[in-house]
């Protein structure tokens, strides 16, 4: 599988995981309840009765076939995750990873600087109150408009010319990594595909285990 396969694979496995283990903390699933019903204390000559609770979740297999499963799971997923650090190594011209998180800063800073950017001198019109005192020396309050000027105390052009290069090396990065995503190879067959429901995938691996006739 190309790489691009083999991380929408690894997020799937990490479903996988999150389905099994919510089926196995369901206590219906995981435990059998029984209610001793102890009729004969009260009543002489009435029989005690045992009733066991049915179980809520209704799948094809127990308890112990979704522990194998999710200790399964695990271990397949390091040995996903072993190949593709594997075929990232390599493809030594280009470390994925530095440039994605490289890419991740690319492009925050990008959204700053673009804003800085984009800036231009700004004019506002409000209106404030002030106190004077009239002929007879009583103060009294007047209205008055207040002009507000706004202007950036940095360079703009600037800030939007590192925000392009930065915008241009963050697209660059992409294109590489893109481009990386499809051709390297990963040494690693899939047991399952992604459109796999739950039920499908430990059915699937249920039959790996099952013992020849």
């Amino acid at each position: 599988m190309i790489l691009k396969e083999a991380f929408r694979f690894q997020n799937y496995l990490n479903r996988l995981v999150s389905e099994c283990a919510e089926v196995l903390t369901e206590q219906n699933f995981v435990n059998t309840t029984t209610q001793h019903h102890l009729k004969s204390k009260a009543v002489a000559g009435v029989e005690d009765e045992d009733i066991v609770i049915e179980n809520e979740v209704k799948v094809p297999f127990d308890p112990d076939d979704a522990i194998e499963f999710l200790n399964f799971l695990a271990v397949y997923k390091e040995q996903l995750t072993k190949a593709i650090s594997d075929a990232k190594r390599a493809h030594a011209e280009l470390d994925i990873d530095g440039e994605l998180a490289n890419n991740s800063t690319r492009r925050t800073v990008n959204t700053l600087l673009k804003k800085l950017g984009s800036a231009r001198p700004r004019k506002a019109k409000t209106r404030s109150t002030a106190y004077t005192f009239n002929n007879e020396g009583n103060q009294t309050s007047y209205y008055y408009d207040v002009e507000i000027t706004t202007e950036p105390k940095y360079d703009v052009e600037r800030a939007a010319t590192l925000a392009k290069a930065f915008a241009n090396n963050a697209d660059e990065a992409s294109t590489a990594i893109d481009k990386a995503m499809v051709e390297i190879e990963v040494d690693f067959e899939p047991m399952f595909t992604v459109n796999d429901s739950f039920e499908d995938a430990i059915k699937a691996y249920l039959k790996t285990t099952e013992s020849p006739n």
